[in-house]
């Protein structure tokens, strides 16, 4: 059992935190700003959810909570300049914790540790998160040491916290099942390399049994001679959805499109022409922008042969009525020069025209015309999301994840893992509770599938890629779509039927393992030298305090003046722009009052390239 440190009401109130005191605000800040824009890699990807917190602003949080400020303990640190110094010792200590890059590096983790440990003699607090919804309070202290408990009523936030916290926690150290893995890790693996390495591999399995399965479903296209030729996959169909237009003495089937404007991409810019075969939409892809904007805005739609008005009434009753259809606008692909866009044809057309699978899952959408739109518009199932050939495929790998669970768990076994029948559920940490996680992981990359690949999906013409369309706590209405390609491709240009028999050469297992240990001693030289670098500057601004004191107590007692005391003219040092996250402090004509005062209050930063660096210094 857990022991407690049990402190009285006066010795809690007299121990101050670091929280309280002071805090590297702008270091931390920047780095919240930055790790917004990480999109790889990163925990919350496993599922978007309400309100995400920085998991960099969460780890500070934390740790500064813990800490003690230098001035609870007068004992150790009598004078104001000692626990100035060793304020500023923790600040380079929660500097190098919130750089994301930091995150799995054991010695920045281990110095905060210790940190904590010293603080709390030993006995860090459990952490309860009562609502812990994305995962990132729990996440962070079961990383700092600590024992972290979760808890939400939301069922999906409990699944992300399990799968990002208890489940992993219970297979660390663990060597991979996976047959092509058994003779890399041959003893033991660190950390979640083990479990990440088997996830990655049954993912690759799910992916080619698909293909195998779906592939027939998704054609490539043709590419331009002038663009490298040959064939290649497509990335996305695009669609748009379509009504009869109102005017009886046109009917035609008229497009809804917010934009035909596919690709506003500079130097290759595409757009979708319109032309009508009676009363059909015919359409062709272009170079160029669009000559008309759209179909479809906040006031309603519009007749491109007439010009009738269509109000949105009119567009939900036929919607309603089953009488909303599709045509494909555009295909786009990829080719060794860069995305392409081709016109559709009917190979690509008739692709699409499946039925639905025989099973899959559905269920009424509720009605809340506010945040969720499709049923105004007769989509009113979750399966309606979907288009036919999407659920097929979805399905597909829906069963796949099962095999693959089942594949694992006969890895797991043959690997040398507990035959123990026992279930995560109950506790299990043998082959079927390993593969039930392997399992779980594998769920949440299709639970990423179903938001990206669905019949609202948007195109982003400026990005030249679909866009999720669970971005927010809403289901907007979406006219045009983009169904994105997801069959078993590696890439591109290469797909697993092409390569499967495909011989290279590869290095023997020794060869591998001397590289990797190669590759591993560079990291821990990069790791100490910036560790030596972080310890010479304390150093440095150490020997400062104590050669000139500490500012603005000024206990050496040097003569003080302003800066119109001591500069003639003041210019500029640099016309580069100041940016986010930029590398060096930058001292402007707004930081210098009228009094003749600094004024650090609101500093921003620049990059400077070296050559410039000497004449832009302030010493």
């Amino acid at each position: 059992m857990q022991k407690l440190s049990i402190m009285s009401e006066e010795e809690n109130m007299a121990t101050k935190k670091l929280i309280e005191v002071a805090l590297p605000l702008e270091k931390i800040n920047a780095e919240a700003e930055k790790e917004k824009q990480i999109r790889h890699g990163h925990p919350s990807n496993l599922h978007q959810y309400w309100a995400r917190r920085p998991f960099t602003t969460a780890r500070a949080v934390i740790w500064a909570s813990l800490v003690d400020d230098p001035s609870s303990h007068p004992d150790r640190f009598p004078s104001e300049e000692e626990q100035a110094n060793e304020r500023l010792r923790l600040f380079r200590i929660l500097e190098d914790l919130v750089e994301w890059e930091n995150s799995n590096n054991s010695d920045v983790i281990q110095a905060a540790v210790d940190e904590i440990l010293k603080s709390t003699d030993g006995l860090p607090p459990a952490l309860l998160d009562p609502f812990a919804g994305g995962g990132a309070i729990p996440y962070e202290a079961q990383k700092l040491g600590l024992e972290s408990y979760a808890h939400d009523l939301n069922p999906v936030a409990v699944m992300i916290n399990k799968a990002m916290i208890e489940i992993p926690a219970l297979f660390s150290g663990k060597r991979p099942v996976n047959p092509d893995a058994q003779s890399l890790f041959a003893t033991s693996s660190s950390g979640l390399q083990g479990m990440a390495s088997d996830v990655q591999y049954y993912a690759e399995w799910i992916k080619n049994q698909a293909y195998q399965k779906v592939g027939h479903l998704y054609p490539m296209i043709d590419v331009p001679k002038k663009l490298g030729g040959g064939k290649s996959a497509v990335i996305s169909w695009l669609w748009a959805r379509t009504v009869k237009c109102p005017n009886p003495g046109c009917g035609c089937e008229v497009p809804l499109a917010k934009t035909f404007d596919i690709s506003t991409k500079k130097g290759n810019l595409h757009s979708v022409g319109i032309d009508y075969d009676g009363n059909t939409p015919v359409f062709s892809v272009s170079q160029g922008k669009a000559k008309i904007s759209g179909t479809v805005s906040r006031s309603g739609g519009v007749c491109l042969k007439c010009g009738a008005l269509l109000d949105f009434p009119y567009i939900r009753t036929e919607a309603s009525n089953g009488r909303m259809g599709t045509r494909l606008m555009a295909i786009a692909g990829e080719a060794p020069k860069g995305r392409i866009y081709v016109s559709p044809n009917s190979e690509h057309i008739m692709a699409a025209q499946v039925n639905r699978p025989d099973e899959y899952p559905d269920g009424a959408m509720a009605y809340n015309p506010r945040n969720f739109n499709t049923p105004n518009y007769g989509i009113d199932h979750f399966a309606d999301l979907y288009t036919n050939r999407q659920l097929i495929t979805l399905t597909t790998f829906a069963s796949l994840v099962k095999e693959a669970q089942e594949k694992a768990e006969q890895d797991a076994i043959k690997a040398g893992m507990d035959n123990d029948h026992i279930s995560l559920e109950d506790g299990g940490t043998g082959a079927k509770a390993y593969s039930q996680a392997i399992g779980v992981h594998l769920a949440f990359i299709l639970d990423k599938m179903t938001c990206l690949h669905s019949n609202i999906t948007m195109w982003k013409p400026l990005a030249q890629c679909p866009l999720s369309f669970f971005g927010r706590q809403a289901i907007p209405m979406s006219w045009d779509f983009a169904e994105a390609n997801k069959k078993g491709s590696t890439n591109f240009f290469l797909n697993w039927s092409d390569f499967e028999k495909y011989e290279f050469e590869l290095p023997s297992i020794e060869k591998q393992k001397m590289l990797a240990d190669l590759l591993w001693s560079i990291i821990d030289v990069k790791y100490s030298y910036k560790k030596l670098y972080t310890k010479s500057n304390e150093l440095i601004q150490s020997r400062f305090i104590e050669m000139f004191g500490a500012f603005p107590d000024n206990p050496k007692g040097w003569e003080c003046c302003t800066i119109r005391d001591i500069v003639k003219e003041v210019r500029y040092g640099s016309s580069r722009p100041a940016v986010e996250g930029g590398q060096y402090p930058y001292l402007r004509m707004n930081n210098i009052t009228y009094e003749g005062t600094l004024d650090l209050s609101e500093i921003k930063y620049i990059d400077v390239p070296e050559k410039e660096l000497e004449k832009c210094t302030v010493r």
